[in-house]
């Protein structure tokens, strides 16, 4: 997969005209302007037998000790990919002063710009989502995302330990899984969520979201901080294009299982304090 997308990216660069040439590339790929196809592909594919032939860094355990190198130790590989991002740099960083540029002239233009859609638009401009106030509303609910299988719209600290492989995503602190073997074993906490019996972690709702508002928080119709979301359902990854209100749902974790953690995993009272929790 690595290499086919590679080898693809390569294909668009030989493509490209005289005055947008990536010189290192060029060089290192063998190929040149108004070269066809089919000779750019032979190119292409004799550099990339040697590219990945010549790399050790698919070895997770050696990307990880570069990382702890000084410059010269890594340069000292003599790797293929570390030699092709040498060759690559100095374009990379004329890229980024070039970018550098092109943002300042925007900024200076920005004032202009805006003046010009603000006449336009009679003096109101939407929000565009870049550093205004958005609201959208929804309510908690579950979703039955296939035939007979139903997404609950709350889960419970139950479900971490249930998760809980020890890897990864799935790698729950032990200091929480002593805190909810104490839940279990009778300890109080004012966190339970009388429906559940326990207390709650995630829960769904029907609110309209997408990249970047995760972080954002939910209020109650009280005006309450209830959750904040952080993620979708599978089938929401659509909603981009095409907002599905009967199959589209967020993700939110609860402010109580956020109370809860701070209170018996974090110990973070002092947080909690300021916060005026219980």
């Amino acid at each position: 997969m690595d290499r086919a997308l590679f080898r693809y990216a390569l294909l668009e660069a030989a493509r490209l005209p005289d005055d947008s040439r990536i010189a290192p590339i060029d060089e290192a790929a063998g190929v040149t302007a108004g070269m066809s196809e089919d000779d750019a592909g032979k190119a292409i594919d004799a550099f990339l037998d040697k590219l990945y032939a010549g790399t050790k860094l698919f070895d997770l355990a050696l990307r990880q000790s570069l990382l702890e190198k000084p410059t010269a130790d890594v340069l000292a590989t003599q790797d293929t990919f570390v030699d092709l991002a040498v060759k690559l740099y100095p374009a990379t960083e004329e890229v980024e002063e070039r970018g550098k540029k092109n943002e300042g002239l925007r900024s200076r233009l920005t004032p202009t710009y805006t003046r010009g859609l603000l006449e336009f638009a009679g003096g109101v401009l939407p929000p565009d989502a870049n550093g205004t106030l958005r609201v959208t509303f929804g309510k908690v609910e579950g979703v039955e995302q296939h035939d007979g299988l139903m997404y609950l719209p709350q889960t419970s600290i139950a479900g971490i330990v249930e998760k809980h492989t020890g890897k990864g995503d799935f790698n729950a602190p032990q200091r929480e899984l002593d805190a909810i073997a104490a839940f279990r074993a009778g300890k109080k906490t004012p966190y339970v969520s009388e429906k559940l019996g326990s207390v709650p972690v995630n829960f769904l709702a029907t609110v309209d979201t997408t990249g970047g508002n995760s972080g954002s928080p939910a209020l109650s119709a009280k005006g309450e901080l209830v959750g904040l979301l952080f993620d979708g359902t599978f089938d929401t990854v659509g909603s981009d294009i095409v907002f599905d209100p009967v199959r589209t749902r967020s993700i939110l974790v609860d402010v109580r299982y956020m109370y809860w953690v701070m209170t018996e995993v974090d110990a973070a009272t002092h947080i909690l304090q300021e916060m005026g929790s219980r």
